[in-house]
């Protein structure tokens, strides 16, 4: 069985659990092929990026007819900007055949509930396109799972290999604070969507 999975962040939680998802796959006996979907690289401008979705789109129906997948899975997320470039692709998808399989890896969920108009047949198009969905929280899928049109939907954590952290000195004393104090370590982009000011 061959499984394509859309791998194109350096940074941040997929950059870490992507690589992951691919490793495990392999593990597991399943043929994995690996392309980038919009963006090429970190850092590119937005016509760039506009380029490169189109770009990648052009070419990606002789690319499923030559690797012939059982299923594609998009890494993305449910924000605008995403919604934009993931639509035609799930649609295309359709087309061609190849379920696909997409995990949103931080979403705005009030998008799936939105009363305009055109997010609304947007977000209905995307849905009706994909064979399942995973979010991260349990709170997100009951969002999804409410829609009229809402795919398969799965609670899908960012898994973190723990291990690779063990036998590492304890941070407290390095910070000069006692073995019991509270220690909390946020790492991600200072936005209200991260809630960072709800925790403190």
């Amino acid at each position: 069985r061959t499984e394509r999975v859309r791998v194109c962040a350096q940074r941040g939680g997929p950059a870490l659990h992507l690589p992951m998802l691919v490793e495990d796959l392999r593990a597991a006996g399943l043929e994995v092929e690996t392309f980038p979907f919009g963006r090429w690289a970190e850092g590119e401008g937005r016509a760039r990026k506009i380029w490169h979705q189109l770009v990648d789109l052009s070419r990606y129906p002789s690319r499923v007819r030559e690797v012939r997948p059982d299923l594609v899975h998009l890494n993305s997320a449910g924000d605008r900007r995403a919604i934009l470039r993931d639509v035609p692709f799930a649609f295309l998808s359709r087309l061609l055949g190849v379920p696909v399989y997409v995990k949103w890896h931080g979403s705005e969920t009030e998008l799936v509930e939105t009363r305009s108009p055109l997010w609304a047949a947007l977000v209905r198009r995307l849905f009706r396109s994909i064979a399942g969905l995973a979010v991260l929280s349990s709170e997100e899928a009951a969002t999804v799972r409410r829609h009229r049109h809402a795919p398969r939907c799965d609670v899908v954590r960012n898994g973190l290999d723990l291990s690779r952290y063990e036998g590492r000195p304890p941070v407290r004393p390095r910070l000069g604070l006692p073995a019991q104090a509270t220690l909390l370590l946020f790492i991600g982009r200072l936005i209200p969507a991260k809630g960072l000011d709800d925790v403190v």
